[in-house]
C-alpha cells in the first residue's frame, strides 16, 4: 500500500505505529478491542476503512486521545514533552535503553 498522508492512511500508520510501541502483535489489539483480529489486519494493510466507532475503541485499546490516531507523526515538528511522552508508552526494554543512553550523555555532560 503506498504511503501518503490521507486521513486514513494517517490513522493506518498511526495505529499500527502505537500498537508496536505496546509491544502488541494484531492478535494482542483484536482481543482487546473485541475485534477480530483478521479485521484488525484488513484495517492495518488498507482493505477495509476505520469508521469513528472502531476508531474509538482501538484508540481506548491503545491507550490514546482518538485525535491521536489522525495527527500527522512528525517527530520533527514534536516539542521535548512530546517525545517524552511517546518514550513512555515504549516497552519497558526500548525505555530501559533510552534511559541508559540519557544517563551515559548526562554523566559524560558533568
Amino acid at each position: 500500500m503506498p504511503t501518503d498522508n490521507t486521513i486514513h492512511e494517517i490513522l493506518i500508520r498511526n495505529m499500527k505505529r502505537f500498537r508496536e510501541a505496546k509491544g502488541w502483535r494484531k492478535s494482542d489489539l483484536a482481543r482487546a478491542t473485541g475485534i477480530d483480529a483478521s479485521h484488525i489486519s484488513n484495517l492495518e494493510n488498507g482493505k477495509k476503512h476505520i469508521g469513528l466507532e472502531l476508531m474509538e475503541k482501538i484508540a481506548i485499546a491503545l491507550e490514546v486521545q482518538p485525535f491521536e490516531l489522525i495527527r500527522e507523526y512528525d517527530p520533527n515538528r514534536m516539542n521535548l514533552g512530546e517525545k517524552l511522552d511517546l518514550i513512555e508508552q515504549l516497552p519497558e526494554i526500548k525505555r530501559i535503553a533510552i534511559e541508559q543512553m540519557v544517563n551515559a550523555f548526562l554523566r559524560e555532560n558533568n
